[in-house]
């Protein structure tokens, strides 16, 4: 079997590329809202501040406001039980100036449920991106995971260092992703994980193709794909909800 392809991606700068080290991903087009999460590994300072540099609202989530502190971020709202923000960022952000909606902490939702609730309640924006949500624990980043598959509507984009993930729901507003848009090349490897169930999916233009293949949730099944023809690579989800993750350290 030949060996896989190293992508070769342009050596100038992308436009729009999400910054740092890795394959230079760009976000999907269209405006958004972000929330800053509270993981117990937070995405770096750069990558922060320049999603919030793009987004229309920034939301801090719990302690997702110290990581706004860190990368000098302002953000719009602090939402969540606080129980995990200092007393330092907290006063900060005061004098700041930054809104808080506040939860009782005894309570079965995630503060990055919550936060999600709230914004299925605004205007909706193209998509909602969600960084700092899941790194250094386990249990919280299956919690995320189910979080933002649970609001299709939103159509949600994870953002790390390492990675870009978006959720694709089948009749949802992101059902289908063209790889090229998000700056995938010949050679780019990406994934797609079933979540919620099933999901029925369909990829084209890749090493192995598939046709409305039925991967059960959390499966191994779409591990580790790569891109062969970047004008028709796509994935498409044609029955319940996916994650297309694309990992930024190219293989």
């Amino acid at each position: 079997m030949p060996l896989k392809p190293q992508p070769a991606y342009p050596t100038v700068p992308i436009p729009g590329a999400l910054p740092g080290d890795g394959d230079p991903f760009t976000l999907p087009q269209g405006a958004f809202r972000l929330l800053v999460s509270g993981s117990p590994e937070p995405s770096s300072p750069a990558l922060v501040s320049w999603l919030a540099a793009r987004a229309e609202q920034v939301v801090a989530v719990d302690s997702g406001a110290t990581a706004c502190r860190r990368a000098d971020v302002v953000p719009d709202l602090l939402l969540g039980d606080l129980d995990s923000v200092p007393d330092e960022v907290r006063s900060w952000c005061a004098s700041q100036g930054v809104a808080e909606k506040t939860t009782n902490w005894d309570k079965d939702e995630t503060d990055l449920e919550l936060a999600l609730d709230f914004l299925e309640e605004e205007t909706p924006a193209d998509f909602t991106a969600v960084t700092c949500g899941t790194g250094g624990r386990l249990d919280q980043l299956l919690a995320s995971l189910g979080s933002v598959a649970s609001h299709p509507r939103q159509a949600p984009v994870l953002v790390e260092d390492g990675m870009l993930a978006l959720v694709l729901c089948a009749g949802g507003r992101r059902s289908a992703v063209r790889l090229a848009d998000v700056g995938c090349v010949a050679g780019t490897t990406f994934s797609v994980i079933g979540l919620m169930g099933r999901a029925r999916v369909t990829e084209k233009g890749t090493r192995w193709d598939v046709e409305s293949k039925v991967f059960p949730a959390l499966s191994n099944q779409g591990v580790s794909n790569y891109v062969v023809d970047p004008g028709q690579a796509q994935v498409s989800v044609e029955e319940g909800i996916a994650l297309l993750v694309l990992p930024r350290t190219g293989w």
